[in-house]
């Protein structure tokens, strides 16, 4: 018997490192794209573990290096311009990984193996050094289910790494056939998220690691975005390419200065995202009379025109309340155009802004519900708003451009949770901000949470969820830019609502805060 277990084990060893012969006959990139994604099957195992101090052993240098090289090799076949040089790579000792005991340490050191073998391969090596990956995942995997007491603990080490091996090969033939189909980034968005309960990858989530306390995914770890770039692949949707992108082109001297800095570059390339994403023509600054936040729109060009579209506007407002055209002076769409008048004639964005809400509200009104009848009056209105927008639009191409892109935004639904932390936020960013931008805040908050948990301020509109959205997100990624350029929490010290702010369960100061604002922007626009 001992023979026969002797025997077995050298097979199992051998079949590891020698690729099957349809993995030898597949074109090179193939082969490289299902190690990728092997490759990420495994990539918990050190991910879970070894950045939260659990291995002695392990380094960051280690698990950093491993980040990079899974990055760099999900995004190159993408056709993202990415210039990541691979020097020769040395072998992995395949007979020395099954030898050793099944702990974490191996396990996390053999996935992070096979994040290198994958890059790679992804980098033009041969079909021998992707299957490589395929055998390093698998003992990656059989590590951890070993050393987590599994029911397969009791048999051979080498029997349960053969046994996932063979699991990771049927998966791969069947994401083979589905590459021909589809393009990489459809299979690699889907692949890890088709797995069963049954499946170690599943067993060991970052979900399932949560859920067991194993780490800690709080804004102030620096592993925070690992941690939902790679759940972003078990749930089948992937975090922003463009944004995988940026963070793959960190210069290589700001990745050898540790996790901390590379989460504070991190968090600065998704505060310019989230910017590009809610672009507003006004700048954020800091009052030096009174340290706080407040906006400066941008100037009016061709005042003349302006003042023109503002005339025709009320003046149609006017009209419109003196007959029986359904709308009063207390109407919302009176009340926006009246207050964009009277205070916002300085400030195209917010004049476009108000404008484009009153004529959507118009239009679904007088067009589709049938609230407002299809009289001179109000047909008038809606077209002075709506030429007044236009008019705005052509005379200011930053204010143009911004529609255009708002428009191309979709919205995601905020959760009960997150409402209620948006609500827990609202007195935070009042105290921190003045002028129009406490007052927006004030209004533009409740409309985005627009149920019972905030009643609205008295006589404030409710907003268009996209421009209600694209103020706040935009104004809290502009105010986090600020933080970040130094010297102002010293500025904002005197303000009592800076000193701890609890959102929700958690606990931040001001950088924090503003942080966990950006991310839940990028979550609500689909970026996280």
């Amino acid at each position: 018997m001992g023979d026969s277990g002797v025997t077995d084990r050298v097979e199992a060893v051998f079949e590891m490192n020698s690729p099957p012969d349809w993995f030898r006959a597949l074109p090179s990139h193939i082969a490289a794209e299902l190690a990728t994604i092997t490759a990420l099957r495994s990539a918990h195992c050190f991910l879970s573990v070894a950045p939260w101090g659990k291995i002695q052993l392990h380094t960051w240098q280690q698990t950093v290096a491993a980040l990079r090289d899974m990055l760099y090799a999900t995004l190159k076949p993408l056709g993202l311009p990415l210039t990541y040089p691979l020097e020769d790579i040395e072998e992995a000792d395949i007979d020395g990984f099954v030898d050793q005991a099944a702990t974490l340490e191996v396990s996390a050191i053999a996935a992070e193996w096979a994040a290198l073998y994958a890059s790679a391969a992804i980098n033009g090596h041969p079909v021998e050094i992707a299957w490589k990956a395929f055998t390093l995942s698998a003992i990656a995997l059989a590590m951890q289910v070993h050393s987590h007491g599994d029911r397969l603990r009791a048999q051979p080490i080498h029997n349960t790494i053969t046994e996932i091996l063979d699991e990771l090969t049927a998966l791969a033939q069947a994401d083979r056939n589905e590459l021909p189909r589809s393009a990489f980034r459809e299979v690699l968005s889907s692949a890890l998220s088709t797995h069963d309960e049954g499946n170690r990858w599943a067993m060991f989530s970052l979900a399932h690691l949560k859920a067991k306390k194993l780490y800690d995914v709080s804004l102030d770890n620096p592993w925070s975005f690992w941690a939902d770039w790679y759940q972003g692949f078990l749930d089948g949707k992937p975090l922003d390419w463009e944004l995988q992108r940026r963070v793959a082109l960190i210069p290589d001297a700001d990745w050898d200065q540790g996790p901390a800095h590379i989460a504070a570059k991190i968090e600065e390339i998704k505060a310019a995202f989230l910017a590009e994403k809610v672009p507003l023509a006004e700048t954020v600054a800091l009052n030096p009379a009174t340290n706080l936040f407040h906006v400066v729109p941008i100037p009016v060009q061709n005042a003349p025109l302006v003042g023109a579209l503002l005339s025709r506007v009320l003046d149609a407002v006017d009209d419109a309340v003196q007959g029986n055209n359904g709308l009063r002076v207390d109407s919302r769409e009176v009340r926006v155009l009246t207050r964009a008048a009277q205070r916002y004639g300085n400030d195209p964005q917010r004049l476009e802004m108000d404008f484009t809400s009153v004529a959507v509200g118009l239009r679904r009104q007088v067009h589709k519900t049938r609230e407002l009848p299809d009289s001179e009056d109000n047909l008038a209105l809606l077209e002075a708003v709506e030429e007044g927008a236009r008019g705005l639009r052509a005379a200011h191409p930053e204010v143009a451009a911004n529609r255009t892109s708002l428009a191309a935004q979709a919205l995601r639904e905020l959760s009960p949770d997150q409402k209620a932390e948006l609500a827990e936020a609202l007195p935070v960013l009042q105290a921190i901000s003045e002028g129009v931008m406490a007052e927006d805040f004030a209004a533009d908050i409740p409309a985005l949470i627009n149920d019972a948990l905030l009643p609205l301020p008295t006589g404030a509109p409710r907003l268009p969820g996209m421009d209600a959205s694209a103020r706040v997100f935009s104004r809290a990624t502009k105010m986090s830019v600020l933080e970040r350029t130094g010297g102002v929490v010293h500025k904002m010290d005197g303000h009592a609502a800076i000193k701890t702010i609890k959102i929700g369960k958690a606990m931040y100061d001001l950088g924090g805060f503003l942080g966990w604002l950006v991310q839940l922007g990028l979550k609500v626009f689909g970026i996280l």
